[in-house]
């Protein structure tokens, strides 16, 4: 599997059963409960993951430097580049056709 979209499905702060899936490298956990960066700390074992989306969960509202923090800490991740359909400059993500 690798894209995944849990979008709008109620889950809180328990993200570790995700570090199973090895191969995922899109993560879309909009609209969720998700209210501490802490929470998304067992992402940074997904070895392939490119993007995460995160809008509309708690934590994007309560902290306005969520996506700065969440760059550096998913910085582990060598192929780790989007945060919300954006990299870190604020470019939009490309998909190729």
């Amino acid at each position: 599997m690798t894209h995944l979209c849990l979008t709008d499905n109620a889950i809180g702060d328990n993200l570790g059963p995700l570090t199973r899936l090895s191969g995922l490298q899109d993560l879309d956990l909009s609209g969720n409960r998700i209210s501490t960066a802490t929470a998304l700390t067992p992402l940074t074992a997904l070895s392939n993951l490119i993007s995460l989306d995160i809008s509309g969960c708690p934590l994007e509202a309560s902290d306005p430097e969520i996506t700065s923090k969440l760059f550096t800490m998913l910085a582990v991740l060598p192929a780790f580049k989007y945060i919300n359909g954006e990299d870190r400059l604020g470019n939009g993500r490309r998909f190729s056709v």
